[in-house]
């Protein structure tokens, strides 16, 4: 009866000791290698060129992989992580489509590639 105690007592101070990160990660999904210092996202979409007025924006992406994209308000880039959610004179505006993204970013700010005139 004492050993059943002692096993018990084990394994809860085990499950404790645990930090919440190794309990609340899903198994099914493999474990991130990527180091958070660097930003992929913003070195993997590039915006070029953008064209458009007040109402309404078109801007194309570029990527190495998968060369030129042409994206406007709302449109979701490839492999679905990332939405355009504002696009304007100051440049595009990326979030990801689940929620907070990998190391705390869930939005990215890419700047036009000229400069306007405010005048």
């Amino acid at each position: 009866m004492k050993r059943g105690w002692i096993g018990i007592l084990r394994a809860g101070l085990f499950l404790c000791c645990m930090g919440a990160e190794a309990v609340t990660r899903d198994p099914f999904q493999p474990l991130s290698t990527a180091s958070c210092d660097d930003n992929p996202v913003k070195d993997k979409w590039q915006l070029k060129g953008m064209v458009g007025s007040s109402s309404q924006w078109v801007g194309w992406l570029f990527q190495p992989q998968s060369h030129w994209l042409r994206v406007r308000d709302g449109d979701v880039l490839p492999l679905g992580d990332w939405q355009v959610m504002r696009l304007d004179r100051s440049g595009v505006v990326l979030r990801t489509t689940g929620g907070q993204g990998r190391c705390g970013t869930a939005e990215i700010h890419l700047n036009a590639p000229f400069h306007h005139n405010m005048e």
